[in-house]
């Protein structure tokens, strides 16, 4: 039981180490698939690739970035050029830049990652995207939640037949309150990892900006500056720490601090004046941590990498558990209130043997 526990705790250590790695380049890897032919004939349509985000991007880099003008939550193209205020972006398959359709130049805070290459050419796995897409089919929303308990159940395996040794005989030692401490911290640990991950996303605003505004909140006068707000909604049971940022040109006016279990806040934003007419589209980051530390220290971490904070809550998380139920070891006698011993041998199943007899006698046996 006690190589079990430190292999998982290894794990999860190794997994926000690497989280952590991965953000002092912005964010960590993933994969992704282009959505059309604009790439061909360099990366085909549901063609799935490794992204590798970066600090410095530069000419003839295939990176993945948020637009605001084009139509699409994320587009994949080769950087061509660099402008004063960013860079020139263009299809492979395509005749014009993106900043000929009227798309800003590509600053650094839009793009996610630049495509894995090896040799000038990208690392490609044919079909992704007709396999995740026959998957949110069957499972909706859910294939998030499946993906991610694939990938966790693949990292146990791999490093239970990694570091398992081969058993000889059955191990006859019982259970004892110390190996309760040990499951209780591990499972409180990947709850509260997980429950960070999936509350982190991204928030895509659209707004329309006329000559002729309707009174829509979404609608925009051009060359005035309007207000639009989005709900951030808490499902837990605990309160949580919000913090909210806006990718350029939007801008946070109000957020709140601490959004209660069970309710949902707005995070009012600003959007600056454009010149030009038609749909845009923006983007806010979402973050929620558990109350376990103070927001200045959760602010700061964050400021570093969310990445760190998310750290930094799990072990204050473990070390809260580690506390508690070693004050609770404490009390005398606690060892007698709990079957323990019930756990890995055969007492539990006499214990109800012998219940069920007096209940409803010994069973006959038929002659």
């Amino acid at each position: 039981m006690k190589k079990i526990t430190y292999r998982a705790l290894i794990g999860i250590i190794l997994a926000l180490l690497i989280m952590n790695v991965g953000a002092i380049t912005q964010g960590a890897p993933r994969f992704i698939y282009v959505f059309s032919e604009s790439m061909e004939p360099t990366i085909h349509v549901n063609d799935g690739f490794l992204i590798w985000p970066s600090f410095n991007y530069g000419i003839d880099d295939i990176v993945v970035f948020r637009p605001v003008k084009l139509e699409a939550a994320l587009v994949t193209h080769r950087i061509v050029g660099v402008a004063r205020d960013g860079f020139i972006t263009k299809g492979d398959n395509s005749p014009v830049t993106d900043q000929s359709s009227g798309e800003p130049s590509l600053t650094g805070d839009r793009i996610i990652g630049r495509v894995f290459t090896v040799n000038g050419r990208p690392i490609i796995i044919p079909g992704l995207g007709d396999m995740y897409e026959s998957m949110q089919e069957k499972l909706g929303t859910g294939v998030r939640y499946v993906a991610i308990g694939l990938i966790t159940l693949g990292v146990m395996l791999a490093l239970w037949e990694a570091w398992s040794p081969q058993r000889k005989k059955r191990s006859r030692r019982r259970w004892r309150l110390r190996d309760i401490y040990r499951l209780i911290a591990i499972a409180a640990i990947g709850l509260v990892v997980l429950g960070v991950l999936l509350g982190a996303r991204v928030n895509q605003v659209k707004y329309l900006v006329s000559v002729n505004p309707g009174t829509l909140a979404e609608h925009m006068r051009i060359d005035e500056t309007g207000d639009l707000s989005i709900k951030v909604t808490n499902v837990g049971f605990l309160p949580i720490w919000h913090i909210s940022s806006a990718v350029a040109p939007l801008l946070i006016k109000d957020a709140p601090a601490i959004i209660k279990a069970r309710s949902e806040a707005l995070v009012a934003i600003t959007i600056p004046a454009h010149h030009e007419t038609g749909w845009y589209q923006g983007y806010v980051r979402i973050y929620n941590y558990p109350m376990v530390l103070p927001r200045p220290v959760i602010v700061w971490l964050h400021e570093q990498s969310p990445y760190l904070a998310l750290t930094g809550i799990a072990a204050s998380f473990a070390l809260l558990i580690f506390i508690v139920l070693r004050v609770i070891d404490g009390i005398p006698g606690i060892e007698g209130w709990i079957p323990l011993n019930a756990l890995k041998d055969k007492i539990t199943a006499r214990r109800l043997q012998r219940i069920h007899s007096r209940l409803f006698g010994r069973r006959r046996s038929r002659v």
